[in-house]
């Protein structure tokens, strides 16, 4: 299974590759940039992608502070991480499936006494 999804990662990725090769073989043509102070003149392409890769990285992060700030406040309304409360609830749930367990046979096991009188009947 988990190479099947890599192999689909892979097919994926070298589809994506073929579409910028094309798409910048077809946008090479010269556009000025205005930066206000001075212009200049990029290819298309290279104003695209960079401006798609300037978005992808101010997404990347806002998510990280955001991730951040939420682990921060987790930690300060003193939740534990899941991951550290997990053995935890796995012991107290252990000891009460235990004690319920002790108790049953208790019900249904007869006493010493009870053995005894049944012997004698």
């Amino acid at each position: 299974m988990m190479r099947l999804k890599r192999q689909g990662q892979l097919i994926l990725g070298i589809i994506l590759i073929i579409i910028i090769a094309v798409f910048s073989i077809l946008n090479v043509t010269p556009v000025p940039i205005n930066f206000g102070v001075v212009t200049v003149r990029w290819p298309l392409v290279i104003v695209l992608l960079g401006a798609v890769f300037i978005g992808a990285l101010l997404m990347f992060l806002l998510t990280t502070v955001n991730h951040f700030q939420k682990r921060r406040q987790d930690k300060q309304q003193g939740e534990a991480p899941a991951s550290k409360l997990e053995p935890e609830t796995v012991k107290q749930h252990n000891r009460r499936i235990t004690g319920a367990v002790a108790e049953q046979t208790k019900t249904t096991q007869p006493t010493h006494e009870q053995k005894e009188k049944d012997d004698d009947q």
